[in-house]
């Protein structure tokens, strides 16, 4: 069981998020370098983050 509240799962699971459709966007850009930190994200991958979470959407677990 995890020791971090709902807040701060949710908060780790939008910077993973950000990440990837940052590096996606990037890569449909020909950018070849994928950023590795929240900060390097672009404002609208986090606002779109942030709107695939809240509509239900979770990362999906492998042990499953």
């Amino acid at each position: 069981m995890s020791d971090l509240t709902e807040d701060e799962e949710f908060a780790l699971e939008r910077d993973e998020l950000a990440i990837a459709l940052t590096n996606a966007q990037r890569r449909r850009a020909g950018m070849m370098r994928p950023v590795t930190e929240p900060r390097q994200c672009n404002r609208n991958a986090y606002d779109d983050a942030d709107a695939v979470l809240r509509a239900g959407f979770r990362k999906i677990d492998s042990s499953e």
